[in-house]
């Protein structure tokens, strides 16, 4: 009798491939997953961030519009308090820019500009300071006011409230004999003149009748430093003073306004 052994096959290598290639999917699922979660987060990181970078951007543009105002018209608040000893682009040229790469070039070889009256920082290309912190180009269009629309919506700036403020000031002083005695009935002998740059790269002078309490005043000086001298045409004795003209102002008769001639009486 012939007797048959039938040995076993060994279990199917096919089971544990399939089972293999099932953790792979799975790991692969699950790092997209995680890739979209990451996403996700990092989208919703970045919208709560926007409001902090925009708020960083909304800082830094005022900044630098403050910066533009003082290259403009100087150093001082709008109440006309001087923070600093500039007067900027007017004090020099007497009339606004008409841009602000007047700021940086001479406009038409004025003979009174002195600038670059702003500077770029170090990290800026040159001009930069003419785009807000979205890179989106200043408004200017050579008043007293500098706009922002770079945020979708409009940040502006105040030079000044008006620009007579800047361009239009007053001032009046006093002139006084070397003994202080006031003019009298001889103040047809005095005047007072006054040199101011004239909006267009040169300067100007106006001349002012003297009272006989020795007063004198003049209107429509644009903010700066300025000339001021007191003649005798008679003597032919005269002095000169540097009075600061702020915003709005009107130097009157105090010790910065009074002139007091060096040797002549006026009317002895």
């Amino acid at each position: 009798m012939l007797i048959v052994v039938r040995s076993q096959r060994p279990p199917s290598s096919r089971i544990p491939t399939v089972i293999l290639r099932g953790e792979r999917a799975f790991a692969l699922v699950g790092v997209l997953a995680l890739l979209v979660i990451l996403a996700v987060a990092a989208s919703i990181a970045v919208q709560s961030l926007e409001p902090a970078l925009d708020e960083g951007k909304r800082v830094e543009t005022e900044a630098e519009m403050e910066r533009i105002a003082q290259a403009v018209a100087g150093q001082y608040t709008l109440s006309g308090s001087l923070s600093g000893p500039e007067f900027g682009y007017v004090g020099d040229i007497g009339a606004l820019p008409a841009s602000l790469t007047d700021l940086t070039t001479n406009p038409g070889g004025y003979t009174t500009w002195v600038g670059p009256y702003i500077r770029d920082n170090f990290e800026e290309a040159s001009g930069e300071f003419q785009n807000d912190a979205w890179g989106t180009a200043y408004v200017y269009t050579g008043g007293v006011t500098v706009q922002s629309t770079g945020s979708g919506s409009t940040l502006s700036h105040k030079i000044a409230a008006t620009s007579a403020d800047l361009l239009n000031c007053s001032f009046s002083g006093t002139i006084l004999g070397a003994d202080r005695s006031t003019p009298g009935i001889c103040s047809v002998n005095v005047v007072a003149v006054v040199t101011y740059p004239d909006g267009i790269g040169g300067t100007t002078r106006d001349t002012s009748a003297v009272g006989g309490d020795g007063n004198f005043s003049f209107t429509g000086i644009p903010v700066g430093i300025r000339t001021v001298i007191a003649i005798d045409t008679i003597a032919l004795d005269s002095v000169e003073s540097f009075i600061s003209i702020l915003p709005r102002s009107t130097v009157a008769n105090t010790s910065t306004g009074v002139l007091r001639l060096p040797s002549s009486n006026i009317c002895p």
